[in-house]
């Protein structure tokens, strides 16, 4: 799990007597540095430990014409602070949201707020590859679909809608990615976004990506099968 906050293991925690693993892998380059930053020690060899994850899907950059924003709730409290932000400054139906909740939400709860808003919608029964197809930007706060979602083409905007930091973006990482701590902020970096164009879009996807794909690296069942071979012998 690359959430730096919250990821336990990368403190060696060497004053309290419990059982610790002595073998780690990790799904990306910029996780498995954390953790050796932090002095930690691995006895599975650096180049080895980097197995990927199946988050780490990409697909090329197809720019889209309209304005489709994939919004990524992470959890129930984020919803009604976002939605509010863009209910009230974004009601043109040449810009279009769609949000996209957390696994095991009652979509029911949330639909009467979408009802009179026709260019707002609800992601249901697709999977975050299929709103990615229909979209162009996504935006997200603790969620790690935000990271999935710069692998899948898009360019991303993060959002402090939490007072615990559990993205898997670092402080100096987040600059990248439009970091919006506050409502006037989110604002303008969407409309920053809206102006680009496509060579300004490919340019920070790109500059994204170089993070993304080195926190969700592509899964390497190869790596897999070496080690629990070595294991055996």
């Amino acid at each position: 799990n690359p959430r730096d906050k919250m990821a336990l293991y990368f403190n060696s925690y060497s004053t309290i007597k419990i059982p610790r693993p002595k073998n780690y892998l990790f799904p990306g380059k910029i996780i498995a540095k954390r953790f050796y930053k932090n002095n930690r020690k691995n006895l599975i060899n650096y180049d080895k430990s980097i197995v990927g994850s199946i988050k780490g899907v990409t697909q090329p950059v197809k720019i889209k014409k309209n304005n489709v924003f994939l919004v990524l709730i992470g959890n129930p409290d984020e919803f009604p602070v976002i939605f509010d932000w863009i209910k009230n400054n974004f009601i043109k139906f040449d810009i279009k949201f769609i949000f996209r909740f957390f696994p095991g939400a009652d979509l029911k709860k949330f639909d009467r707020n979408f009802r009179t808003l026709k260019n707002y919608e609800i992601s249901k029964n697709r999977s975050l590859l299929d709103d990615c197809k229909l979209s162009k930007y996504s935006i997200f706060s603790n969620t790690s679909a935000g990271i999935e979602t710069v692998n899948l083409g898009l360019v991303s905007i993060w959002v402090q809608l939490n007072k615990i930091n559990i993205s898997p973006l670092d402080e100096k990482e987040r600059k990248l990615f439009f970091p919006s701590k506050n409502k006037k902020i989110f604002l303008k970096n969407i409309q920053k976004v809206l102006k680009f164009d496509d060579n300004s879009y490919r340019k920070k996807h790109k500059l994204q990506f170089n993070i993304s794909q080195n926190i969700y690296s592509k899964l390497n069942t190869q790596s897999f099968r070496n080690l629990l071979n070595e294991i055996k012998l």
